[in-house]
């Protein structure tokens, strides 16, 4: 009866964006060291070349070497190596000075790296950003208030964030053409800033459309998204494509992945579908080779190619996508090969490693992987500490598979304590074979006295959420109870769906385990004389590595 999932195919459903996100149009995080000046030449000319060949120590050198006392370029560059590390040891308060003397010298972008600094520095320093920022807005109005505008957003100036302020500074900022000041204001309206008072969807649109008609492409995106997938009474689905599409066709990746998401989702066209993917892959889109692999996998839009789809999902976990390493896994360890079987393994455990470090779901299937011997060995031991470790981060079948651990004392210290709490609270996440679990707890009184009526109710619960062992289970008792402990059982159950949570029992002894609190740890009956010690006074496990499985 104690149930674990199986280690199985994961499958991703193609999701269809709602929303497309917005990124904040921010200053606060300037982008990558760039000169394109042609007249390059010397010594600037060689530490420059040196720098975009990664050659950090030596751009440093050649550029302490060539710099002029009035040589603005060659300041900021060596206010740029100061500020990010490269070639010498980061420091911040050269690189203000470095950036400083730039701007002394006409360099204009060199005033708002410095204000960059300035805004994550102290009270002090944030208040010089300010008089900086508000001085230079006299003359470049659209950058100083698209930087005011996020740095008072942010609370960076003054002593809590400002609506007003943020409002102010980006109106002046848009009305000076910046079309990054109206999506930053889109975003204050929609409440991506907090200020959830000040909601207005209306004005966030009304921004997106003038950054859209003054040719934002991120805008169009966005705005295009809003009227294909938004909210009842703003859907327009001709002006979404038309405006995903003007997107699509200055590169805009999102654009092309709303649009491949529609083709699949709405029309059910994966041959257009991938078109889109394919073209938002080209433009860096990482959920876009998730999808596109999705869809090798399914044969959508094409015959199935499951070696594709591995390509895809590597691509993506190379770049950072859990979800792409836990597919890549998923893949290899369902694969089939009677001469690389070893070899598929231990790559899906690399993949799988990769992916348990940004998902739940990994983890879980992680463990189960210990579990099931396929590594050389069961490793029950290291099984319960990885779901332990995504039972704390409340995932149901983590919690429901501990519990089973705890209940047979396979890789901790047998406690039925602890594995009744975890079957309790992974039952209230609506976990079907966790509610079927307590109702054979209180049926068969372990570690408690009997309860069939509650076992019944249970069960009931359980088999409504479509589990076979509680139906079954639900069968049986049935046949056990006279007319009026049925009676009983019935009302028990009617008191649970009254419940805001079903299987939460009226007149419960015992207190949940308090918010934040180890889910394992005894805190609720029953309590088993002989229960060994809970799993907060039992060691850790060991987290395994892909050097010690």
């Amino acid at each position: 009866m104690r149930r674990f999932c199986s280690l199985a195919l994961v499958v991703v459903p193609i999701v269809l964006l709602p929303l497309l996100p917005v990124r904040a149009a921010t200053v606060l995080d300037m982008p990558e060291f760039r000169m394109d000046d042609p007249d390059l030449a010397g010594g600037l000319k060689s530490a420059y070349l040196a720098h975009q060949d990664g050659r950090y120590l030596e751009a440093y050198a050649t550029i302490k070497r060539a710099i002029l006392d009035d040589d603005p370029r060659a300041w900021f560059f060596l206010g740029w190596l100061y500020e990010t590390g490269r070639g010498t040891q980061r420091n911040v308060a050269s690189a203000m000075h470095a950036y400083k003397k730039s701007a002394e010298f006409g360099n204009v972008t060199a005033p708002f790296r410095r204000c960059n600094l300035l805004l994550r520095g102290t009270d002090e320093q944030q208040q010089e950003a300010a008089e900086i920022l508000t001085k230079l807005a006299e003359t470049r109005a659209a950058d100083a208030g698209l930087m005011l505008g996020e740095a008072y957003a942010l609370g960076l100036i003054g002593d809590a964030p400002s609506f007003e302020k943020a409002q102010k500074w980006w109106k002046g900022s848009a009305d000076a053409g910046e079309a990054r000041a109206l999506i930053n204001l889109s975003l204050l309206m929609e409440g991506k800033y907090g200020f959830k008072e000040q909601l207005n969807p209306d004005a966030a649109l009304e921004h997106l459309r003038r950054a859209s008609e003054i040719g934002n492409a991120v805008a169009m995106a966005a705005l295009g998204s809003r009227f294909l997938n938004g909210r009842e009474g703003l859907r327009n689905e001709e002006k979404g494509l038309k405006w995903l599409r003007h997107a699509a066709a200055l590169n805009v990746a999102d654009a092309d992945l709303v649009l491949g998401d529609h083709e699949a989702n709405q029309l059910q066209n994966f041959v257009q579908a991938r078109t889109h993917y394919e073209a938002a892959i080209k433009h860096g889109s990482v959920a876009a080779l998730l999808r596109l692999g999705i869809l090798s996998q399914r044969g959508l839009g094409a015959e199935a190619n499951l070696d594709a789809a591995l390509k895809l999902f590597k691509q993506a976990a190379a770049r950072g996508s859990g979800e792409g390493a836990h597919l890549a896994a998923s893949l290899l360890l369902n694969a089939k090969s009677d001469t690389n079987q070893a070899a598929l393994t231990a790559e899906g455990y690399r993949f799988l490693l990769a992916a348990a470090s940004q998902r739940t779901a990994a983890q879980v299937d992680l463990a189960l992987l210990y579990l099931s011997g396929r590594l050389g060995v069961a490793d029950p031991v290291s099984a319960a500490a990885w779901f332990d470790r995504a039972a704390r981060l409340n995932d149901p079948q983590a919690q429901n598979n501990l519990a089973a651990l705890f209940e047979s004392g396979t890789g901790v210290t047998r406690n039925l304590q602890s594995a009744f709490n975890l079957y309790r609270l992974a039952s209230r996440r609506g976990h079907p074979a966790a509610t079927t679990a307590l109702g054979r707890i209180h049926e068969r009184g372990i570690g408690m006295e009997k309860d069939r009526i509650t076992a019944w109710a249970l069960y009931s619960v359980a088999a409504g959420l479509k589990d076979k062992d509680g139906a079954r289970l639900l069968g049986e008792l049935t046949t056990t109870l006279d007319a009026i402990e049925l009676s009983a059982a019935r009302k028990k159950l009617d008191e649970m769906k009254k419940l805001p949570n079903p299987i939460e029992k009226k007149d419960e002894e015992a207190t949940d385990p308090a918010e934040g609190a180890d889910p394992a740890e005894g805190t609720t009956e029953p309590a088993e004389k002989e229960a060994g010690p809970t799993a907060e006074d039992s060691p850790s496990p060991p987290v395994p590595t892909p050097d010690n499985p």
